[in-house]
């Protein structure tokens, strides 16, 4: 209105005539509605640029639940059910009837000697007994016993003759030359898998020597460390998760069995723990990494990705009216992908998780749909 008046002055001082002064009137009026209208228009763009210029988060509520703690350690994996094959006595590898990697039943052959120096050394125990057997008839005559009628006569006299005679040593060679008959075929002593065997037909071979391994590899032992400090959360028959370095897309449920009651000098104690061999990929002699999760309750736990740096220190983004805030916080126990803040935010407070790593205090954010 101020403008119309000095407006209607400036027509009067020159003169203008009213009907000029009625379509200058109008026209000002046009032009000062067409700025108006524009300055309203330029702010509402403004808002909207300023709107879409608002970092997008997403956002999670802190919650004062429990955590779960992850253990972790290395292991190496063992047969539970292992045996070392030898034959009983020296000779000549004769035939071999299995390979590395050959599953075999209980009773199996596995591989077997020449038998020929075997069978004449069984022969020649055979005839030995039977001519002790002579001397021994031979010694109770000469002591005036009937070789017939034996069953009034002392034990320590029979004994004494039978000693004598070589009967007895004769009947303990016998026995041994069987024995050492009958182990040249090597068989499972159970259902296995066939390791370690690196003879071939035609050599030779003691009882001192391993020809081969049989293991059951259907339930394998997993011997790892456990620090002194995680012995009062790791108990048997606690459920671990189990991954060979060998294939780290494997996950196994494994548990523990046992833990040995001494720390060593490093400060660590011996864990054990069974796995089940199901699609018979692990074997043997395998390393693997082992995770043990362990629940603490009463702790405000958040994504790890919440936790940004900035000057040096964690600092986590809580959502307020529209702006992100800066909370400096100390952070506690953490696992593969959560951590516990102990001091810096509080129970229901809203925590930026995703679009955190450029924040500044105060900046404009809106909550990703």
């Amino acid at each position: 209105m101020l403008k119309l008046k000095y407006l209607a002055k400036y027509m009067k001082q020159y003169n203008i005539p009213f009907y000029n002064h009625l379509i200058l009137i109008l026209l000002f009026l046009f032009v000062l509605n067409g700025c108006q209208e524009s300055k309203e228009q330029k702010i509402e763009v403004t808002k909207i640029k300023e709107q879409e210029k608002k970092e997008e988060v997403e956002i999670i509520i802190a919650k004062n639940t429990g955590f779960n703690k992850q253990i972790i350690s290395n292991g190496k994996l063992y047969a539970n059910k292992k045996n070392s094959l030898r034959f009983r006595s020296y000779g000549k590898v004769a035939k071999i009837y299995a390979k590395n990697g050959d599953v075999v039943s209980k009773g199996a052959r596995i591989a077997s000697l020449d038998t020929y120096e075997l069978n004449n050394g069984f022969k020649v125990a055979e005839n030995q007994l039977k001519r002790a057997e002579i001397d021994f008839k031979d010694g109770l005559i000469g002591l005036g016993i009937d070789p017939n009628k034996t069953k009034a006569v002392p034990d320590t006299i029979l004994k004494n003759v039978k000693i004598r005679s070589g009967y007895l040593k004769a009947k303990t060679d016998l026995s041994k030359a069987r024995y050492n008959l009958q182990g040249a075929v090597l068989v499972a002593p159970f259902n296995g898998v066939i390791a370690n065997l690196n003879l071939y037909e035609g050599n030779y071979i003691d009882n001192s020597k391993t020809f081969c391994d049989i293991i059951d590899d259907k339930e394998l032992e997993i011997r790892f460390p456990i620090m002194e400090s995680e012995l009062s959360v790791i108990k048997s028959k606690q459920k671990i998760q189990v991954v060979p370095y060998a294939n780290p897309e494997q996950k196994i449920e494994g548990t523990v069995i046992a833990i040995n009651p001494s720390v060593n000098e490093h400060g660590s104690a011996q864990g054990y723990a069974v796995i089940k061999n199901i699609d018979k990929t692990l074997y043997e002699g395998m390393n693997v990494k082992l995770y043990v999760d362990v629940n603490v309750p009463n702790r405000i736990t958040v994504p790890k990705k919440a936790v940004v740096v900035r000057s040096q220190r964690q600092v986590v983004f809580t959502y307020e009216k529209g702006l992100a805030k800066w909370n400096y916080v100390e952070t506690g126990l953490e696992n593969a992908t959560d951590v516990v803040i102990l001091k810096g935010i509080k129970e229901k407070d809203t925590v930026i998780v995703v679009g955190n790593s450029h924040l500044a205090d105060d900046t404009p954010v809106k909550i990703k749909h």
